[in-house]
């Protein structure tokens, strides 16, 4: 379905272009239901993308 090694490879990519960003700490908190999709949503250029990056980073969660 998907090339593994591209995504890891995508990945590694934008952990290394997030260390050189300055990023903003956020008061965001996520909470989970097991078993279902979480969804982060919000306006334009307001850090969503940087969010999730910086959360999976730091929690090392596995995309499958």
């Amino acid at each position: 379905m998907f090339d593994e090694a591209f995504v890891i490879e995508y990945f590694e990519k934008l952990f290394e272009k997030l260390k050189k960003e300055k990023i903003r700490q956020r008061e965001l908190k996520i909470s989970f239901i097991k078993g279902k999709a979480t969804a982060i949503i919000g306006p334009r250029r307001s850090g969503k993308t940087y969010f999730v990056l910086k959360f999976l980073k730091e929690n090392e969660f596995i995309l499958i």
